[in-house]
């Protein structure tokens, strides 16, 4: 029992933790953006995020990984952009490219002949979008849930075989002490008595005469 109790906690620990690690894995990355104070720092983030806010209408924003770069020109009054856009995708889609990138293009005000630079790549990268997918028909969340719930199955049962044995130990440990107890009575007697003990002794091996 305490060896299935023990696979089960194991299992249990197993699956909590595959199911941390994913939601870890897939975290959102704008905790890193707390501590940014540089102003053009700053400005590529809010490009960014802009990037992200114009590509939700067409695709998951959690599918998309965006990086720009902002250049000042002329003494800061003009900036140039260099904005790299990864689609998670295997395979490239045209419509999806010219579309989106049509509309991005727009959106930030992409001037080639100031500078700036569009790129656009299709490439299978992990998102958070791939946590909500299912393994055995459990999402990342559902896994999480059944991980916690196994575990604390696990720990109870184990603390109930553990004390079910803890009570079988005393138990043994009492019957023990109990015998050892008769037996130290018994030599007493023997020491005291030596005589009535060999008559008892001796109706036990020969029988109680008739």
């Amino acid at each position: 029992m305490i060896i299935f109790m023990t696979l089960l906690f194991t299992a249990a620990l197993v699956v909590t933790a595959e199911a941390a690690w994913q939601q870890w894995r897939f975290a959102d990355s704008s905790a890193s953006e707390k501590g940014v104070s540089d102003q053009r720092s700053q400005r590529e983030l809010y490009l960014e995020r802009k990037v992200k806010d114009l590509a939700a209408s067409l695709l998951d924003t959690r599918d998309i990984k965006v990086s720009v770069q902002v250049n000042e020109l002329r003494d800061a009054e003009v900036e140039s952009k260099a904005v790299l856009i990864l689609v998670n995708s295997r395979k490239q889609s045209k419509n999806l490219e010219q579309t989106l990138s049509s509309l991005l293009k727009t959106g930030l005000a992409i001037d080639e002949a100031r500078g700036d630079s569009f790129a656009m790549q299709f490439l299978a990268f992990p998102s958070l979008s791939d946590s909500t997918r299912s393994v055995l028909g459990f999402t990342v969340i559902q896994r999480m849930y059944i991980g916690l719930s196994l575990l604390f199955v696990a720990s109870v049962g184990l603390v109930w075989v553990l004390h079910r044995y803890r009570q079988s130990r005393v138990q043994s440990q009492e019957s023990l002490d109990d015998y050892s107890d008769q037996l130290r009575r018994f030599k007493d007697i023997a020491q005291d008595e030596p005589t009535r003990v060999a008559s008892v002794l001796s109706e036990w091996l020969n029988g109680v005469p008739k």
